[in-house]
C-alpha cells in the first residue's frame, strides 16, 4: 500500500462542507422521535437559548461585528490595544477587620504580583460609624475598622498609594471617608492628583445588600456630588460613582438581570447627580463598574462584552460622548457558586471565572480564596487566589490577545443574545420607576428570587452539576468547621482602643474639633467642607463626627433584603447531618447496592446510585451482582446497613421487587427498600409492594435522602 502524501492536500474537497440542515437531519434522525427543541436547545436562567451547534450564518444575522477594539461599540474592548499594553489590574480585598493585621498582607501581596489596592471597609465604616458605635457583627464584618486617620496610617503604613491604584468601596456615600483619607494624604504630603483607582459611594447596591441606609437616596447621591466637586477641582482622576452589579450576583441574580439592573443604576446616577448640578460627561467618566462573575464560563465572557454594548448605548440614547468616559469594569468571583465541601474544587471555579473576566476585557481582577465562605481566608488561600491571575497573565499569556472571544460563531451570538434580552430587562425596570423604585418596591428581589429558586431546584435535581458537591462528592472528605472571624472579640477591641483614645487625648483639642465640626457643615462650597472635614480628620476627628456634620437632613432607607440559598448550602446540610452521625456513631449512614444479574444488567443504574447518594454523605456499599434475592440477602443484611437500594432492569423489576421488599422487611419493618429507576407505569404497585421511594434522573436529591434520613433515624 502506497502512504505517500500527495504533493497538494485539498481538505476541502477530501472533506466537503456540510450544511445545517443536514447536519439537523442526521441529528433529528439520531433522536429518534424526541423533539429536537425539547432535547438539543438548552434555555439558560437569562431566558436564552442555547443552540447545539453556531454556524458563520449565525454572525450574518449580527450587525455591528466589524466594530474595532476601543471603538464604538465597545464589543471588542474598552481599549485599543486590549490588556497588550496595560493588563488587568490584580486585586484581592484581603478580609481582615484590624488595620495592622490588613497592612501586613497587603505589603505582602504587594512584593507577590498584586498590583493595585483594595482596601475593604467593615460594614460598620461605612455606615458612618466609629467602631465602639457598631453593633457586635458589624465592627469587622467584610473589611478593616478604620475610624480615623491614625487607623488608616495603620493600615496604609509603608504603602507608596502613588505607585498602584487605589480602590475603596466606601458604602453608600464616599464623603465621611474620603474626608479621612484627604486628611492621612495631607498628613503624607501627597497629592490628591497623584492618586489613580475609585473612592466611590454605590447607594442602591449597598441598600440592596444591607437593607437599610442611614440617609435618604438624595441624601446618599448629595453627598456623591460633594466627593466628584472635590476630585474635579483638585484634578484628581479618581472615579467616585459607584455601580455593584456584584452584590446582585451574590445573592444568586443572573446576568441578564445583573446587566439591566447596574444600566438601571447608571441612568438613575446619571439623573440623580445632574439635577444637583452635574454634567453628563462628568458624571460618566467618574463611574466605576463592579461585577460578579458566576462559574458559567461563556455567558460571563459573553456579559462582559455585552456590558460596554449597552453602557455605550445608554451613553448615546442620553447624548453623551461614549469616546469622553471610557467604562471603566471590575470583576470579582462570587461565593454564590463555592461551597464549604470539598472545598479545593473552588480553587477551578475562581480559575474558570477569573478566565472569562479578563477573555471578556475587564480592567481590574478580584479572585476569592478557595475558603473564604468558612474562615475568610488565609495566607496559603490568599497566594493560590492572587496566582490563579498571574498564571493566566504571566503563563497563560492571555493579556497577548486583542478580544480572544471574537470571531467565535457561539460567543459572538451570545453576546448579542444577553445584549438583547438585557436591554429589555433595563427598560422593565426602567419602566418601574427606575433601580431605586424598583428595589423599593421589592421588584428587583422577587425577580431574582424566581431564578434563584430554579438554581437551587436545579442543583438539588443534579440538573446543574456542582463537582464536588453534587456530583463525585468526596465522601472521605473529613468536614472539620473552619475557625472564623470572632466578631465580637473584635469589637470589643476596637471599643477598648477608642475610647482609651478619646480618654488619653488633649482636652482643649477635643473641644475646638466639636465647635469646628459645625463650621463644616455650614461650609458654603462642596470643596472647602471636604477640606475642613479633613483637617478635623488630622486633629484627630473619627468618622462618626465627621459623618453626623456632613449629612444635610435626617432620614433613613430601609428595603427587603434577600436571604438567599447558595445552591450547594442544601448539599452542605446534608453532608453535615450525615457526618454528626459518623462522630456520634462512628459510622456515615450506610446505603446497600443490591445488585442483581449479570453486569451489564445492573451497572448503569448502581454507579448512579452511588453517585446520588454519595453526594447526600452516604458511605454506598457497591456489591456484587447476585442471581437472585436470595444468595444475596445475607450479606446485605449482615453489613448492618438500613437502606436497601435494587440495582437492576424495569424488565426484571415485577418479578424481583415484591420478593425483595418482603425479604427485606421481614429482617426488620424498619428496613427502607429503594428502587432506582422510575417506570412510570408501575410506580403505584412498587408503593404498595412496599418501595419506599425511587431515585431516577430528575429527582430531587435533597428531598429524597432527606426522607431517608428522617425514617432511618439519622441523627438531625
Amino acid at each position: 500500500m502506497d502512504y505517500t502524501l500527495p504533493e497538494k492536500l485539498n481538505l476541502r474537497e477530501e472533506f466537503a462542507p456540510s450544511s445545517y440542515d443536514a447536519w439537523r437531519q442526521v441529528a433529528e434522525a439520531d433522536l429518534k422521535g424526541i423533539p429536537f427543541e425539547k432535547k438539543l436547545i438548552t434555555q439558560t436562567v437569562e431566558g436564552i437559548n442555547l443552540q447545539p451547534i453556531y454556524t458563520s450564518e449565525d454572525l450574518n444575522k449580527i450587525g455591528s461585528l466589524d466594530s474595532m477594539p476601543g471603538f464604538f461599540n465597545f464589543l471588542r474592548g474598552a481599549s485599543p490595544s486590549g490588556s497588550s499594553v496595560n493588563s488587568w489590574l490584580i486585586a484581592q480585598s484581603l478580609t481582615t477587620p484590624l488595620a495592622e493585621d490588613y497592612n501586613k498582607l497587603l505589603l505582602d501581596a504587594l512584593t507577590r504580583g498584586q498590583n493595585a489596592v483594595v482596601l475593604p471597609l467593615d460594614l460598620t465604616t461605612r455606615l458612618g460609624l466609629d467602631a465602639d458605635y457598631g453593633k457586635i457583627g458589624e465592627t469587622g464584618k467584610d473589611g478593616v475598622s478604620i475610624s480615623g486617620t491614625n487607623s488608616l496610617s495603620r493600615a496604609l503604613e509603608g504603602v507608596d498609594l502613588t505607585a498602584c491604584p487605589f480602590f475603596v468601596n466606601a458604602g453608600f456615600s464616599p464623603l465621611p471617608f474620603f474626608s479621612l483619607l484627604i486628611g492621612y494624604l495631607k498628613k503624607e504630603a501627597v497629592p490628591v492628583s497623584k492618586l489613580t483607582g475609585a473612592v466611590y459611594g454605590d447607594p442602591v447596591g449597598f441598600l440592596f445588600k444591607n437593607g437599610k441606609m442611614p440617609v435618604s437616596i438624595d441624601e446618599a447621591f448629595e453627598q456623591i456630588k460633594k466627593t466628584t466637586n472635590f476630585i474635579e477641582k483638585n484634578n484628581s482622576s479618581l472615579r467616585t460613582i459607584g455601580i455593584g452589579g456584584f452584590e446582585f450576583v451574590d445573592k444568586g441574580a443572573s446576568a441578564v438581570q445583573e446587566l439591566g439592573i447596574s444600566m438601571s443604576i447608571a441612568v438613575e446616577s446619571i439623573m440623580r447627580l445632574s439635577k444637583l448640578g452635574m454634567s453628563y460627561e462628568d458624571i460618566a467618566k467618574r463611574m466605576i463598574f463592579n461585577f460578579g462573575t458566576s462559574t458559567n464560563l461563556f455567558m460571563e465572557i459573553a456579559k462582559y462584552r455585552a456590558a460596554r454594548i449597552l453602557f455605550a448605548e445608554v451613553l448615546k440614547q442620553m447624548d453623551i460622548q461614549s469616546d469622553t468616559a471610557e467604562m471603566y469594569c471590575s470583576a470579582k468571583t462570587s461565593n454564590y457558586y463555592h461551597s464549604t465541601v470539598d472545598p479545593y474544587v473552588n480553587m477551578l471555579r475562581v480559575t474558570t471565572q477569573g478566565f472569562s473576566a479578563v477573555i471578556g476585557g475587564v480592567q481590574m481582577i478580584e479572585t476569592l480564596p478557595f475558603n473564604s465562605l468558612g474562615s475568610g481566608g488565609d495566607e496559603f488561600s490568599e497566594r493560590i487566589a492572587r496566582n490563579t491571575q498571574i498564571i493566566l497573565n504571566e503563563e497563560s499569556h492571555l493579556n497577548h490577545v486583542i478580544d480572544a472571544a471574537g470571531g467565535s460563531f457561539y460567543i459572538e451570538t451570545l453576546t448579542n443574545d444577553v445584549a438583547n434580552t438585557a436591554w429589555s430587562y433595563f427598560q422593565e425596570i426602567e419602566s418601574a420607576g427606575g433601580a431605586y423604585n424598583a428595589l423599593i418596591t421589592g421588584k428587583i428581589q422577587n425577580d431574582i428570587n424566581k431564578v434563584v429558586e430554579k438554581r437551587v431546584k436545579d442543583t438539588a435535581t443534579r440538573k446543574s452539576v456542582i463537582v464536588g458537591v453534587n456530583s463525585y462528592a468526596n465522601i472521605k472528605e473529613n468536614m472539620e468547621p473552619q475557625p472564623g472571624i470572632n466578631l465580637e472579640e473584635v469589637y470589643q477591641k476596637r471599643a477598648e482602643w477608642l475610647q482609651k483614645l478619646r480618654i488619653a487625648g488633649n482636652g482643649e483639642i477635643h473641644s475646638s474639633i466639636l465647635v469646628e465640626l459645625e463650621n463644616v457643615k455650614n461650609a458654603k462650597e462642596d470643596a472647602e467642607q471636604v477640606n475642613l472635614a479633613s483637617e478635623l480628620a488630622i486633629k484627630g476627628a473619627t468618622i462618626g463626627e465627621l459623618f453626623s456634620h456632613l449629612r444635610n437632613a435626617s432620614g433613613s432607607e430601609e428595603v427587603e433584603i434577600i436571604t438567599t440559598t447558595r445552591p450547594a448550602e442544601q448539599f452542605e446540610k446534608l453532608r453535615e447531618r450525615a457526618f454528626k452521625e459518623k462522630s456520634l456513631k462512628g459510622a456515615l449512614p450506610k446505603i446497600y447496592l443490591f445488585n442483581i444479574g449479570p453486569v451489564k444488567q445492573y451497572k448503569a443504574r448502581a454507579d448512579f446510585a452511588r453517585g446520588f447518594f454519595e453526594a447526600g454523605g452516604c458511605e454506598v456499599i457497591y456489591s456484587e451482582g447476585v442471581s437472585t434475592i436470595e444468595t444475596g440477602l445475607n450479606t446485605a443484611l449482615a453489613t448492618g446497613a438500613k437502606v436497601f437500594v435494587i440495582c437492576s432492569t424495569d424488565e426484571t423489576y415485577p418479578d424481583l421487587v415484591p420478593h425483595f421488599v418482603e425479604q427485606i422487611k421481614k429482617e426488620n419493618p424498619a428496613n427502607l427498600c429503594i428502587l432506582a429507576g422510575y417506570p412510570k407505569d408501575q410506580v403505584e404497585i412498587y408503593r404498595k409492594n412496599g418501595i419506599d421511594d425511587f431515585i431516577f434522573v430528575g429527582a430531587n436529591l435533597i428531598s429524597v435522602i432527606s426522607s431517608i434520613f428522617d425514617k432511618s433515624g439519622v441523627i438531625k
